[in-house]
């Protein structure tokens, strides 16, 4: 029948029209995509340089785990129109995936008048809450910025620098940041470690090295923290600055932590049967806290590698805040196994008193950049004291991390700090040196 062959007709064209629609549109935010933004772009620099942005919502993962996809996607839609309604007029707002929006405008004066003008811009978008789902959502953006063609010249060269100096921009948690070559090079460089990293651990090239912890009072050895190390087949020891923030990023870490404690266990399996009874203490990331088997997994290593009562469980204070419900659940299940738990870096995150006294743990670290000011700064001096206080009241022993000069020791004994770490007392050790020269 005719009408039958003109619904279907209407159908077709209905169907072929979306799918050009999203050929060049993102389906979330009805902005042009990676794919239009680069044939746009383009056009754009014909008509003469372009000053361009790359933007990322702050926390978007965490908030789209804890909230919902839908959530994420409504605050996305929200963003996108805002930032529309606030770029000079013919500018280009896209959204080329994930939480990343790119814009691009006439360049009419220097990168550092740019930088100047996404800070305002940004302030501007961030003014006032974002409203989803009838809940006020406080959105914080990082941003990277460049001039093209002055920095970069094609698609994939803009691309790859925005994106290099958003890394940076993040890592160092600056609002806006200009691109640099030097920003290029070191992404260039981050690469280069990924690709090496994935062949490590089936290589061997990664070391434990031990850093020993001792009583503040009486100088006995009270254990030791496991740090991992990199020997690269070339360059040598490789700063775990740089390639532990690699391993996190791409999820490696989770493979790698399991190797660490496998090593750890076997290591105090040995000590264990020369009648030794020092402590390892191991640190856990963030993503390997949220792997829905990591208990299981812990569980099953323990079985068959060694005694959970040897190993100390260290995990930073702001990890535990991300999910305190869960940290608290986990943190029970690993003390249930018999590992302590120690809170690491604490004072640096922002956990309430009420959450401190309900997490299950045996040991909090004063971080190390109050110890630096220990001896300088008056009101570091009695918010340790209060820390160090706090922490006796709920039965914690507390541990002073970076401990550098003899005046910090007198200090954090007088306050009644339990236990002491840091190159005064000894730097970190592979096992072979120190069991030689701490343990023997």
């Amino acid at each position: 029948r005719l009408t039958d062959e003109v619904d279907y007709a209407r159908d077709f064209i209905d169907k072929s029209e979306r799918l050009e629609f999203l050929a060049y549109n993102n389906p979330t935010t009805s902005l042009p995509n990676r794919t239009a933004f680069r044939d746009l772009l383009l056009s754009r620099l014909e008509g003469g340089p372009q000053t361009i942005a790359m933007i990322d919502i702050e926390r978007f993962r965490y908030i789209n785990r804890t909230r919902g996809r839908r959530f994420g996607d409504a605050l996305l839609r929200e963003v996108g129109s805002r930032l529309k309604s606030l770029v000079p007029k013919g500018a280009l707002v896209a959204h080329p995936g994930d939480d990343a929006f790119v814009l691009a405008f006439a360049q009419t004066g220097t990168i550092d008048d740019a930088v100047g003008g996404i800070e305002a811009l940004l302030g501007r978008c961030t003014e006032r809450p974002f409203m989803i789902q009838g809940e006020q959502v406080h959105a914080r953006f990082h941003c990277s910025v460049l001039m093209a063609p002055l920095q970069a010249q094609t698609p994939d060269a803009i691309e790859h620098g925005l994106v290099a100096a958003l890394a940076e921009a993040q890592s160092l948690d600056h609002p806006v940041l200009a691109f640099t070559e030097g920003a290029r090079q070191r992404m260039a460089r981050r690469v280069d470690l990924e690709r090496d990293l994935r062949l490590a651990l089936e290589h061997n090239e990664f070391e434990l090295y031990l850093q020993p912890k001792y009583g503040a009072v009486s100088r006995q050895l009270t254990g030791a923290e496991v740090l991992l190390r990199w020997r690269h087949p070339t360059q040598g020891l490789v700063s775990p600055a740089e390639f532990i923030p690699v391993l996190e990023d791409t999820g490696m870490i989770v493979a790698v932590g399991a190797w660490v404690r496998q090593e750890s266990l076997r290591i105090t399996r040995r000590w264990q049967a020369r009648g030794l009874g020092t402590r390892l203490a191991v640190n856990i990331s963030a993503r390997e806290l949220r792997q829905v088997d990591f208990i299981g997994n812990y569980e099953a290593l323990l079985t068959t590698a060694g005694d959970g009562r040897a190993l100390e469980v260290e995990i930073t204070e702001s990890l535990l805040m991300d999910d305190i419900e869960r940290s608290i659940s986990v943190l029970q299940r690993l003390r249930a196994l018999g590992c302590r738990i120690a809170i690491d870096d604490f004072g640096t995150g922002y956990s309430s008193l009420s959450y401190l006294s309900r997490l299950p743990a045996d040991a909090l670290k004063i971080d190390q950049s109050f110890v630096d000011r220990l001896a300088t700064d008056t009101s570091t001096l009695a918010l340790v004291k209060n820390i160090i206080e706090l922490a006796h009241s709920l039965g914690l022993t507390v541990v002073a991390e970076g401990v550098e000069q003899e005046e910090q020791v007198r200090l954090l004994r007088l306050m009644g700090c339990d236990e002491l770490q840091g190159f005064l007392l000894g730097r970190p050790l592979p096992v072979d040196d120190f069991e030689r020269s701490v343990l023997a």
